[in-house]
Order: C-alpha cells, then sequence, then structure tokens
C-alpha cells in the first residue's frame, strides 16, 4: 500500500473518530485522551528517550501539560468548541503543508532536523487554513474581520508548524523515523498529534479572546 493511500485511509478514520469524540459525553472522550496520553508515555516515548534520558525531565511539559490541556478544554462546555477547532484547523494546516509541499515544494525551511518540510509547503498549509477559518467564521456567523481572521491564521499555522518541527527534531536527536508504528501512514501518536497539542495550548492561553470573537457564535 502505497504512503499516500495509507495516510488517507487513517486519516479518514481518525476524522471519525475525532468526530465521534466530539459528540459523546465530555467523560468518556477525556477517558480516550487520557489512554492516548498513556499510550505515549509507555509505547512512544521510552523509543525517544532511549539514549537521552534527559528527554524524561521533559514529561512534565512534553507531553504530558499538552494532553491535559486537551482535557481541560474536553471537560469546559464553554471551551469545548476550541478543542474541535484546535482540530479542525490543526488538520487543514498538515493537508495544505503536506499537498503543497508534494506538489511545489523547493526551498527547505530547516534540513537539518526536517529534510520534508519547505516553505512552499508552509504557505499551503497557512493558505488552507485561511480558507476553511474564513469559511468557519462565515457558517457560524460571526464577525468576518479580514485582519483578525488573517492574524489567527497565520498564528494557527505557525504554531502548527513549530509543533511539527519540535516532534522533528525529538525524532532528529533519537535518531527515529517515528515516534510509533500505531497509525500506518502517520507513525505514532505524537506523530499524528503533535501539531493539534500545541494548537489547542495555543487556543487555551488565548481562549478568553477568542471567546469574545469565536466561541460564543459557534455555543
Amino acid at each position: 500500500m502505497s504512503n499516500f493511500l495509507s495516510r488517507t485511509i487513517t486519516a479518514f478514520f481518525l476524522v471519525v473518530l475525532l468526530s465521534v469524540l466530539s459528540v459523546i459525553p465530555p467523560i468518556f472522550s477525556s477517558l480516550v485522551i487520557a489512554v492516548f496520553l498513556m499510550i505515549v508515555l509507555v509505547t512512544e516515548w521510552p523509543k525517544i528517550a532511549r539514549n537521552h534520558t534527559f528527554f524524561w525531565w521533559l514529561v512534565p511539559v512534553y507531553p504530558v501539560l499538552p494532553f491535559i490541556i486537551l482535557i481541560v478544554l474536553n471537560e469546559s462546555s464553554a471551551y469545548r468548541p476550541l478543542l474541535g477547532l484546535a482540530i479542525i484547523l490543526s488538520a487543514v494546516h498538515d493537508t495544505g503543508s503536506y499537498i503543497a509541499g508534494n506538489l511545489f515544494g523547493r526551498h527547505l525551511i530547516a534540513p537539518h532536523v526536517s529534510p520534508g518540510k519547505t516553505w512552499e509547503g508552509l504557505c499551503g498549509g497557512l493558505v488552507l487554513t485561511l480558507i476553511v477559518f474564513m469559511v468557519i467564521m462565515w457558517y457560524i456567523k460571526a464577525p468576518l474581520d479580514g485582519l483578525y481572521v488573517a492574524g489567527l491564521s497565520a498564528a494557527t499555522s505557525a504554531v502548527a508548524f513549530f509543533g511539527d518541527l519540535f516532534e522533528s527534531w525529538l525524532k532528529r536527536i533519537a535518531n527515529i523515523k517515528d515516534s510509533g508504528v500505531l497509525l500506518p501512514g502517520h507513525g505514532g501518536l505524537l506523530d499524528r498529534f503533535d501539531s493539534i497539542l500545541f494548537v489547542a495550548s495555543f487556543f487555551y492561553i488565548i481562549r478568553h479572546y477568542l471567546f469574545s470573537f469565536i466561541i460564543q457564535y459557534i455555543g
């Protein structure tokens, strides 16, 4: 099975899973998130920290804290929509980056950390994030402030990119290709959730600001 096909099939099932988690009672979806964290700590992090014990000192900050933030957002009736928005925009950014990078990628951003990341891919992720975010704002009938939408889209894409780059840096130091093998075509949970963890944390930090402009309309 080609890598593109396996990535597509896995992405489809992940979308279905995340869609189910968004409509079931928070206690159950929070339990699933906690199980994901346990899988990362038991099966993926030992692989990353195998030859670098200082990575274990990083655990409380990453990945534990971002996963806790996912649970906190999920358990809050006011801010739960932020979790869905973080998942959607992270997936959109990754998709835009992947497509644009494969079609037009020429100029590498950080070849020593992640040889596959290009400026063209980053621009593709930014453009697709901007388009989808505008559609979301239009659909929920929120004020469509062009400067606000463009700024938040750019910030979200930058955070998603940094999350992906940070995961690549960890794997580069650990000298591994993927953090795990749970998700065909994607690797492990951290390989797939790296940008989501960073974007959700970013949204949590600016949650009061986002509530003023977005969440009140979604709610």
